[in-house]
């Protein structure tokens, strides 16, 4: 390993090689570029001592030297290379802190989530593991329908609030194995206007609905939780316009809810319920299937089948027991 000197002199004018051809050589070489490096030329030509700026000398001298200029250069150049040096230090410091920080910040936010979406789920789902199924499987859809990688976090995220609304809703209308009568079937349906209501703080709800899709974004300043209010407002509408609560079709239902629609079904079926056992994963493959153009989007179908084999990973990885899983 090479001394690296803490500055260089050199003089334009030497016997075998020129200080600006060892200057420019310098400037290529990457454990030296970052060396100081000052000129000196008997030379009163601008043109040189423009040369020799443009290839990155730090300073220019010339002669003759008078000695305690020499050293008040000599000096000035150390200092700024040493504060030079003390500065890209504390930018990497500084760009290391950030990450860490960053990256707590992004954890908390997922236990927050988690956190509510658990809270919802208690009286359906007393493991927790359905949003988190749910939140994968979002997550594996967008990054082949092409999102970003901060866009395939913040939908794995959004996704699990889909149901929050639900937190409000009697366990015995969850939990209910009969069939629901229809005033119980209206108060489950209002859970996605009330999961919007819940991530966006609505103070002042409205009945007026006219405009079906503007008052999806009202309030929420973070991306992941406008993106959390557009999936629980619109994760039970379907493509061909039969679902609620609104009756949106085709692409006038967000990319979003159109994703976690297919992820929501996918694991309702594939996982037990209060009303009925779970079908074996290829039944459940052949229900997304028949979905495709008429409750489901079919590009997010074909998405989802292109990933087939990372969604059973999924689905063996957080099952609520290893005993259900069915092997396909």
């Amino acid at each position: 390993q090479m001394d690296i000197p803490d500055l260089l002199i050199l003089d334009i004018e030497m016997p075998k090689l020129d200080g600006l051809s060892i200057l420019q050589q310098i400037r290529t070489d990457d454990r030296l570029d970052g060396m100081p490096v000052i000129m000196i030329s008997s030379h009163t030509d601008h043109d040189i001592k423009g040369k020799a700026l443009d290839l990155g000398c730090n300073d220019f001298l010339h002669k003759p030297v008078i000695r305690s200029e020499l050293l008040a250069r000599v000096s000035n150049t150390l200092l700024a290379n040493a504060h030079s040096k003390f500065m890209a230090g504390y930018a990497v410091k500084v760009d290391q802190e950030v990450k860490v920080r960053t990256a707590e910040l992004i954890q908390s936010r997922r236990e927050a989530i988690q956190c509510l979406a658990k809270a919802a789920e208690i009286n359906d789902d007393e493991t927790g593991l359905h949003v988190i199924r749910v939140g994968r499987y979002a997550a594996l859809i967008a990054e082949e329908l092409g999102f970003t990688e901060t866009q395939v976090v913040e939908i794995e995220h959004a996704a699990q609030l889909h149901d929050v609304g639900k937190i409000n809703i009697p366990k015995s209308i969850l939990k209910k194995s009969a069939r629901l009568t229809q005033e119980e079937f209206d108060i489950v349906k209002d859970h996605c206007n009330r999961g919007g209501s819940i991530i966006r703080d609505d103070q002042n709800e409205t009945n007026d609905q006219s405009d079906k899709c503007s008052f999806l974004l009202n309030n929420c300043n973070s991306s992941v939780m406008r993106m959390a209010a557009l999936v629980a407002e619109s994760h039970h509408e379907k493509w061909d316009g039969s679902g609620y609560p609104h009756g949106l079709h085709g692409t006038n239902i967000p990319v979003e809810g159109r994703i976690v629609a297919v992820c929501d079904v996918f694991d309702a079926v594939s996982n037990s319920n209060a009303y009925r056992d779970a079908f074996d994963l290829e039944r459940c493959f052949e229900i997304i299937e028949q979905g495709r153009g008429a409750h489901f989007d079919p590009d997010v179908v074909d998405a989802f089948f292109r990933r087939k084999f990372d969604v059973i990973q999924v689905y063996r990885d957080f099952s609520c027991s290893s005993d259900s899983v069915a092997v396909y």
